[in-house]
């Protein structure tokens, strides 16, 4: 890449060779572009406005100031729609009821007195769970202990021991009659977890990434600003939204992000060519 006296005039489009979209219509010069360059200002008339309002954030944006404790760990728990403990709790009575039609209990058998975990228990559980990890101690029961310089009451206060080793027992978090068998195509060996890591994928991915850029881009809605960034904050929804609040917005993506359309896996000229009418169609807008 030539330097250009620190003017930026010129991008760099790539793509994937090859292109299994059948729904796309390739330019006929397509194939003539291999690394294509053009013009997204001109750069004899254009000026940069150097008095911008920008404001400077770091970290995680969309936390109050005061947020206590609990309000962090609601905001990694909840989106709009969905709710991980409310999955916890469903797929916990679920694997309980499907032990107890499955299972001969004896007589005595703490099963027996099983009764299906409720949202507030389950917020409970996972809570002395957290301090397990603060206060550490050689077995679960010793948490329970009655007497002694170890003693640690407040445990007894929230549940019995018996209680949180019953909800430990069937602690689950998918649906058993869903998993395809060992050996099977289509076997996932993460089936149990893969309904947490894809909540908390996008949970972060809401928090750090999309409201990140929202917020502090917010201040400039309907001002026609022309926003830039690459593929860690990029999205459908993102540059959508933008869109829709009179923000333009650029940036490299990851083709396997969800939602990006199949037209994204085109060549290098057919990509260039429609990045080239976006620029000339936002410039037109912008008027």
């Amino acid at each position: 890449m030539e330097d250009s006296d620190g003017d930026i005039t010129d991008i760099v489009t790539s793509g994937d060779e090859d292109s299994d979209d059948a729904d796309v219509e390739m330019p006929d010069n397509a194939a003539r572009q291999p690394n294509p360059w053009f013009s997204v200002v001109d750069k004899e008339t254009f000026e940069l406005d150097v008095n911008r309002d920008f404001e400077e954030r770091i970290g995680s944006c969309g936390f109050e100031a005061n947020f206590s404790p609990v309000d962090y760990f609601d905001k990694f728990l909840k989106t709009e729609d969905d709710d991980l403990i409310d999955r916890i709790v469903d797929e916990t009575n679920r694997y309980a009821n499907q032990c107890q039609t499955t299972e001969n209990p004896t007589r005595h058998a703490r099963s027996n007195e099983w009764s299906p975990v409720s949202y507030a228990e389950m917020r409970a559980f996972i809570g002395l769970v957290l301090a397990m990890g603060i206060v550490k101690k050689t077995s679960i029961e010793s948490y329970w202990e009655a007497s002694g310089i170890s003693e640690t009451p407040n445990f007894r206060d929230v549940m019995s021991r018996n209680r949180f080793q019953a909800i430990l027992r069937y602690l689950h978090c998918s649906d058993n009659t869903t998993a395809v068998p060992r050996g099977q195509p289509g076997y996932d060996p993460l089936h149990k977890i893969n309904p947490v890591v894809e909540f908390f994928n996008e949970v972060f991915e809401l928090n750090y990434r999309y409201k990140s850029v929202m917020d502090l881009v917010r201040p400039h809605f309907g001002k026609n600003h022309h926003v830039t960034m690459d593929n860690w904050f990029s999205s459908p929804k993102l540059m959508n939204d933008l869109r829709n609040r009179g923000t333009y917005a650029t940036g490299t993506v990851i083709a396997r992000r969800k939602g990006l359309p199949a037209s994204f896996k085109t060549s290098y000229g057919y990509f260039a060519s429609n990045m080239e009418k976006c620029v000339s169609d936002n410039n037109e807008n912008a008027r």
